[in-house]
């Protein structure tokens, strides 16, 4: 029986392409690649801020929380 789905007919498209370009055709069909880069780079800007603030205040936390002369600081003369 013949199959009327999208990926079935993906895959004879690309087998009917020309065998000179065959990079193209052994391309793997997947839906919204082109725009992936978008996401990555939202990704790793969103890491980079919320790392960026974060990070150095648990640093003095841990500092002020590990080293006995400074237990009597807070959290902003314990930055300095």
């Amino acid at each position: 029986p013949a199959r009327h789905d999208k990926r079935h007919n993906k895959v004879r498209i690309c087998m009917q392409m020309d065998p000179i370009n065959l990079a193209a055709a052994a391309a793997p069909i997947v839906p919204g690649a082109d725009i992936a880069w978008k996401y990555f780079l939202a990704g790793g800007l969103c890491c980079a801020a919320s790392h960026g603030g974060t990070v150095p205040i648990d640093v003095v936390k841990t500092r002020l929380q590990t080293d006995p002369s400074m237990r009597t600081y807070n959290i902003v003369s314990g930055a300095g």
